[in-house]
């Protein structure tokens, strides 16, 4: 929290000395999330920039130890917005519209957080060039990540539970940079990357990549031969159970009639001896 202060304490240096005095459409917004004073006018500060209309396209919040939890639903907000950063914050959650107005972003720093997930939405993002994940606590990505028309470079680095397809259309240009040191991969198709840092001193090639993985064509073609297989199986133990339960059921009912077939014989034949002995 200190190093948090003495950003606030900077910020409201830069103020002092500011000249500006109109204040820009988003800064108001930003201001509460920043608490600062509703005159601020954040464009002029470092680390944040606004075009021509006063609507912010540059965004840098990257202070060790703030510990911001979440971001506010102005900053997702801000159709606008080309550069974003959230690194080395306490960031778990992104909610599945976040990226929905983002459609102008470039760039994308959340390394060193805790997010468990990426929203689908992040398909959408047609410009975002660079894209900073790692040190998180991702579990999956969503299908499409990969195929993000413009994505040059990549870093997903130490997800150590992340089980990755890096699997890029052939439509697409090659991601210029992937970065996957500490993280599973699945699959890889080749053309998806130009190069790959696969650990701190090894980085290979494209070329070096296909003899190193399996391409995700063929694991495709198993997992689905695999998946077929399993679905046949499940589906015959299933009708396997099933007809054992009605064996079952039928044998009980049989049984049922059978002890009240006997049960009546009985007291047909108890009947007729009572009425025997009455003679």
């Amino acid at each position: 929290m200190k190093s948090f202060k003495l950003i606030l304490l900077s910020i409201n240096l830069l103020l002092v000395n500011s000249q500006t005095i109109t204040v820009s459409r988003d800064c108001p917004s930003l201001n509460n999330f920043l608490n600062l004073p509703q005159n601020t006018e954040c464009c002029t500060l470092n680390g944040y920039q606004c075009d021509a209309e006063g609507y912010l396209t540059h965004i840098s919040i990257n202070a060790q130890n703030n510990y911001i939890e979440n971001i506010p639903k102005t900053i997702m907000n801000s159709s606008s917005l080309e550069y974003l950063n959230f690194n080395e914050n306490n960031i778990k959650f992104l909610p599945n519209d976040f990226f929905t107005s983002l459609t102008k972003l470039k760039e994308l720093e959340l390394g060193n957080n805790i997010i468990e997930n990426i929203p689908s939405t992040i398909s959408g993002l047609d410009n975002l060039i660079y894209l900073n994940l790692r040190y998180n606590n991702l579990k999956s990505l969503p299908e499409n990540l990969f195929n993000l028309p413009s994505l040059g470079f990549i870093n997903l680095d130490e997800n150590q539970e992340l089980n990755v397809l890096i699997n890029r259309s052939s439509s697409n240009t090659s991601i210029d940079t992937c970065s996957i040191k500490g993280i599973n991969v699945v699959c890889y198709e080749p053309g998806s990357c130009n190069k790959l840092l696969i650990s701190k001193n090894e980085k290979i090639t494209d070329e070096e990549a296909k003899t190193k993985y399996i391409s995700c064509s063929e694991y495709n073609r198993k997992n689905g031969t695999n998946s077929n297989s399993n679905s046949k199986s499940k589906y015959l133990i299933i009708g396997i159970s099933v007809a054992l339960i009605c064996l079952v059921i039928i044998s009980a009912l049989l049984f049922i009639k059978y002890k009240k077939k006997n049960k009546n014989n009985n007291n047909t034949i108890n009947t007729i001896n009572i009425n025997n002995n009455n003679k």
